[in-house]
């Protein structure tokens, strides 16, 4: 694993998500099936999964004053700002836009799923 890197600037993204509510141990234990759900959107509406489209990992709640089962996490794909959404019951849309603080971390799993030869096979099937 790479060094992370924090740093805190100004962002304007539109992005996909598929959302978890529960305690990180749950959300650890659904991730990697929320990610298929996510690739599976994407590739039914033909977004391109590339190094340039981030996954990311959004908390949205401080665990500290939020109870463990009402903590929100999603699961996201950056998207290009014209992507018109189309409604899904799974997968949501936002626009996330201000001042936050970013934490880059490269993780073996993440080296696994851009670089990996089987990353063409199918995620879900229909």
């Amino acid at each position: 694993m790479e060094e992370p890197i924090v740093e805190i600037r100004e962002i304007h993204l539109n992005v996909i998500y598929v959302r978890y509510q529960g305690t990180y141990l749950g959300f650890r234990k659904q991730s990697m099936s929320m990610v298929k759900q996510l690739f599976a959107y994407a590739k039914k509406h033909h977004i391109p999964i590339n190094e340039e489209n981030k996954v990311m990992t959004l908390y949205h709640d401080n665990p500290y004053i939020t109870q463990e089962h009402q903590l929100r996490t999603s699961v996201a794909l950056m998207v290009p700002h014209d992507f018109d959404y189309v409604n899904d019951d799974m997968v949501g849309s936002l626009e996330i836009q201000g001042k936050f603080a970013i934490l880059h971390l490269v993780t073996r799993s993440y080296h696994l799923l851009f670089h990996h030869p089987l990353r063409h096979m199918p995620l879900a099937t229909a």
